[in-house]
């Protein structure tokens, strides 16, 4: 398949999910927010935001793995493939339990007087131990440039998470650790299911730790902690303020926080449909010395998103009051100028999500953790 029909049926496919991902959030939240208070829903942002940061900062670790494998199969290299599987998959292992670890040592010591954040936390950390070693297979797929295959696991996993909540709310009772229970259980089945097209998509690939060396874990662990140190940026500027403010304000101020951030992730939901494929493309065309590919991808890819984004935000500005009000009420209004400063920003933002993924692709990594700190951590 050309490129350029691979990046616009992954863009269309996911571009379709997106939408129907857009409905299970808009029934849930507001029946959250009745159902459990505004400060429970608060502590569920909180604590699920903390599930979505460690998933985040482990598939930065494993975008070593998209680049070598994207490259590797390029060159027709399954051996190396899975020499880099196997080490990561050996890697992954070790960050889960670690991961596990300091979420339990924070549920001991997290000082809540109600104990919901800290039973919580301890179901995050068990559910991380069969979380985080499933994302080598994740990361295989992606380096085939089928990022869609994820994007329809999620689909279906957040109906099935809608259903399994109202119907143990409504015939068993309404809490903080069912509903963690059930996202997190749902979350380990949508990956869980992957593992078979990981294996039908890249033919000979084996997991065997057998086949993990020293060199591939180097190479794994040392271009994904650089990613990483970009996704800490990420993680400060999003889930660490929503911390920061239930220790300086409440959890009430967090979901308010929570609705206003949500139209902004749509949009890097929307751009990331188009830009999330180039990593790995780069990477091929990189190792194949495709120059003129490299050029026009990065030409056209900032062209297009640009043209999103200011549709997007054109649309942000005429709508965002009358969709807080019709989703979650009219005593979110309020809420409406912060909505859309946020949106905003996070949009123009993307406009350089072309650059960043392509400047990872080539190992650029030094630039794309330079940008980031300053424009997330620095200037914030």
């Amino acid at each position: 398949m050309r490129q350029s029909h691979l990046i616009l049926s992954n863009a269309a496919i996911m571009w379709a999910t997106q939408a129907l991902q857009i409905i299970p959030p808009l029934i849930l939240v507001p029946y959250l927010i009745h159902s459990i208070g505004e400060s429970g829903y608060g502590v569920y942002v909180l604590v699920w935001s903390l599930v979505m940061s460690i998933d985040q900062l482990e598939t930065s670790l494993q975008s070593g793995v998209v680049k070598y494998s994207a490259g590797f199969l390029a060159q027709g290299r399954i051996d190396k493939v899975n020499k880099v599987v196997s080490s990561s998959f050996v890697f992954s292992i070790l960050l889960a339990i670690v991961a596990c670890a300091g979420t339990l040592v924070l549920a001991v010591f997290y000082n809540d007087p109600s104990r919901q954040i800290n039973s919580a936390l301890v179901v995050v950390g068990v559910m991380i131990l069969f979380i985080v070693p499933l994302t080598p297979y994740i990361a295989v797929i992606q380096s085939r440039q089928r990022y869609y295959v994820g994007a329809i696991a999620v689909t279906i996993s957040r109906y099935i998470s809608l259903a399994a909540v109202l119907i143990w709310f409504r015939l068993v009772n309404p809490s903080i650790e069912a509903l963690i229970i059930i996202m997190a259980v749902i979350l380990f089945l949508s990956r869980l299911v992957q593992v078979p097209f990981a294996y039908r998509l890249v033919y000979g690939l084996r997991n065997d730790p057998s086949l993990s060396n020293r060199k591939d874990f180097r190479l794994i662990a040392t271009f994904g902690s650089s990613i990483v140190l970009a996704s800490l940026c990420l993680v400060i500027n999003s889930t660490g303020v929503q911390w920061l403010m239930d220790m300086l304000a409440s959890t009430t101020f967090v979901a308010h926080l929570a609705i206003m951030l949500m139209p902004g992730l749509l949009m890097s939901t929307i751009i990331g449909a188009v830009t999330i494929t180039v990593m790995p493309a780069t990477s091929a065309y990189e190792a194949t010395g495709n120059q003129r590919m490299l050029q026009e991808m990065l030409i056209r890819g900032t062209r297009y998103t640009s043209i999103l984004v200011l549709a997007g935000l054109f649309a942000a500005s005429l709508l965002m009051k009358n969709l807080l009000l019709v989703w979650i009420g009219s005593d979110y209004v309020f809420l409406t100028p912060y909505a859309l400063a946020l949106f905003a920003s996070n949009s123009l933002m993307h406009t350089s999500s072309i650059s960043h993924h392509m400047l990872k692709g080539t190992g650029k990594l030094r630039a794309v953790v330079g940008i980031y700190f300053l424009g997330l951590v620095i200037v914030p």
